[in-house]
């Protein structure tokens, strides 16, 4: 269980600290976190959706979700509280 996520991406040059990409690009960097987030959520939801103990609430919950992750929606935005 978790409470909260903190994204930390780096801003700054230095040539001691190697990025994957070769570049320090924070924008991109973060968008990159955020996509591996919603890819993970997508797996999470559709695997709970197989279970047959998965009824009511929360299979329509789950189905919401599961439809705003593959439109890009993180699952906070969802809609399914107000």
């Amino acid at each position: 269980d978790c409470d909260a996520l903190c994204h930390v991406v780096r801003a700054f040059e230095d040539p001691e600290t190697v990025h994957v990409d070769g570049r320090v690009d924070p924008a991109t960097d973060a968008e990159v976190v955020n996509i591996e987030l919603l890819l993970a959520d997508l797996a999470h939801a559709e695997r709970r959706l197989e279970k047959t103990t998965c009824r009511g609430e929360e299979r329509a919950a789950l189905e919401a979700v599961v439809a705003a992750l593959r439109e890009g929606v993180p699952a906070r935005a969802a809609g399914l509280s107000t």
